[in-house]
């Protein structure tokens, strides 16, 4: 019960990190070219109890949208380095 035990470290998963940040970015983009036309009608018709305020789906999709550019740029800058795939 009180001996040391050595921690064995697995391998790291190899996987496409560029392709998982590129879909979920296309994704946020899509929603917020969708919701664009709708901004004022969501302002107006869109008010439940989780989302008290106006646009947040909008403001949701644009956030979604910039901060996958920016982990589509890290694993970019991570592939080049040769730390991914």
């Amino acid at each position: 019960m009180g001996e040391d035990r050595e921690l064995v470290q697995p391998p790291a998963v190899q996987m496409n990190s560029q392709r998982i940040a590129a879909t979920g970015t296309a994704a946020f983009f899509i929603a917020f070219v969708i919701m664009a036309p709708l901004y004022g009608w969501l302002g107006h018709h869109h008010k439940i109890w989780f989302a008290t305020t106006d646009h947040v789906w909008f403001w949701t999709c644009l956030a979604g949208w910039v901060l996958g550019l920016a982990g589509w740029a890290l694993s970019n800058r991570h592939r080049k380095a040769g730390r991914t795939l």
